[in-house]
């Protein structure tokens, strides 16, 4: 009678009762449960950037009288932003201004323009861009088209963004930023006052940075 050694048992066992062993032990592994398939989470949409009122301007200019140009600003911008070329469909641009922070460097001006004459701070407390679509035109240059509300007129616009720049920091984190620069006609939104003084066209220069958590 041949014998065979059971590791397991640390004893000897006949032939016919080590094949008997190994018929248990396959048995008992076939039941066994399979681990269920593990599910790869997809890619994590990226977090927008909330616009650094303390690093941001909104600048503007218009003709005075036909011989110079006065420029003005507006503190504080709000809102936020993401270009990302992997996600269009997310991508998107919201700045806000308050009126009320109109900055002419006067404090008289800056109660005339505030005032019903001009920006009516009161009744339109806010102006705003807010894209609908956004495209990449190079590396570092966008175009977002959306509504720009201005004096309780809403009208579509496209505007370019250049320069955009992502960098980390080590004081202030991650942060990006770019310029925008566009024209719009005070008279498209019903700011039709002293024409004969102030040009209608107003350039709105915006150097906008934001960061992310």
């Amino acid at each position: 009678m041949r014998f065979v050694f059971d590791a397991c048992s640390r004893r000897c066992l006949t032939l016919p009762g080590a094949l008997a062993l190994c018929g248990l032990v396959f048995a008992t592994l076939g039941s066994a449960p399979v681990p269920a398939t593990k599910t790869v989470p997809g890619p994590v949409a990226a977090a927008p950037f909330d616009i650094d009122p303390a690093h941001s301007t909104m600048n503007y200019r218009v003709r005075h009288f036909g011989v110079s140009y006065f420029y003005g600003r507006i503190n504080a911008p709000e809102g936020t932003f993401l270009l990302d070329s992997a996600d269009l469909p997310n991508s998107h641009v919201q700045v806000s201004i308050e009126v009320k922070n109109m900055d002419a460097g006067n404090d008289t001006r800056d109660k005339f323009l505030t005032g019903l004459d001009f920006f009516n701070a009161m009744e339109f407390p806010k102006t705003e861009f807010k894209s609908k679509s956004v495209k990449q035109l190079d590396k570092s240059t966008w175009e977002a088209s959306g509504d720009f509300s201005l004096h309780g007129v809403t009208k579509p616009i496209t505007v370019k963004l250049e320069e955009y720049t992502e960098a980390a920091t080590t004081k202030f984190g991650y942060r990006a930023g770019f310029l925008c620069t566009f024209t719009i006609k005070r008279s498209d939104y019903g700011m039709t006052s002293f024409m004969d003084q102030l040009g209608d066209e107003v350039q709105i220069i915006a150097a906008i940075e934001g960061a992310r958590e």
